[in-house]
């Protein structure tokens, strides 16, 4: 599959074609030089399984930004597989955002899993950054309005609920509906932990939604414990 592209327009072709289940593997950035060369190691023998994407993980407050940046690149240029990296609003403010996001499209990453994030490390609660993002769907919007359509915008989704969502999914899903189309192209589980979204989730938001596929024995055996994910 073609690298540099729209991860969504991928989507269409294969389901277009008869081409599923899909799957992916997400990587987290290593702390040191040569836990990058171990993983790049890894990423190879894993892409040549022909995975539809690999997403990459970023540190709260940009603390893995140079490296997952760097890792993105990697991949896209030397395995030839299309990247989803992600990009929280925890730490960051709308100026590092964005000097972020253009620093991405000079690479050729086309496609951002939008998040708001975990808390900083030794915090217990989120709180907003000033001058930053309060919430993913301000993120996405913050990409929309200085991107337009230039990158494919995953948002999270949480099928049994967000944490602190009380366990009210219709609450959940009417915040999952303000960062649907036109503002972002697909969701992802941000926690998976079930294998069914809801039909009140599915049924609401008219574009893909990427389950978690917990029972790997469809797939080949991949040589890391990455996760793999059906589209």
């Amino acid at each position: 599959m073609a690298a540099h592209g729209k991860i969504i327009d991928s989507i269409n072709t294969a389901v277009a074609d008869g081409q599923t289940p899909l799957f992916s593997f997400e990587f987290f950035p290593p702390k040191t030089d040569e836990g990058r060369e171990n993983l790049y190691m890894r990423m190879d023998r894993m892409c040549a399984l022909e995975p539809l994407f690999v997403d990459i993980t970023w540190g709260a407050g940009g603390s893995t930004a140079e490296s997952t940046m760097e890792i993105c690149k990697y991949a896209q240029t030397y395995f030839g597989t299309n990247v989803l990296m992600h990009l929280t609003c925890t730490g960051m403010t709308e100026t590092q955002l964005l000097d972020v996001l253009h620093k991405a499209k000079g690479v050729g990453i086309r496609n951002i899993l939008a998040l708001q994030g975990d808390a900083p490390k030794g915090k217990l609660d989120w709180l907003p950054t000033p001058g930053g993002c309060p919430h993913a769907v301000d993120l996405v919007r913050l990409i929309r309005k200085h991107f337009g359509a230039h990158f494919c915008i995953a948002v999270g989704g949480f099928p049994e609920g967000h944490p602190r969502s009380g366990g009210n999914l219709a609450h959940d899903v009417s915040f999952l509906k303000e960062k649907v189309p036109p503002l972002s192209s697909y969701t992802p589980p941000s926690i998976p932990r079930s294998s069914n979204p809801p039909a009140l989730l599915r049924g609401s938001l008219g574009l893909p939604i990427q389950d978690v596929t917990p029972d790997q024995d469809d797939f080949p055996t991949p040589p890391s414990s990455a996760s793999c994910q059906s589209l």
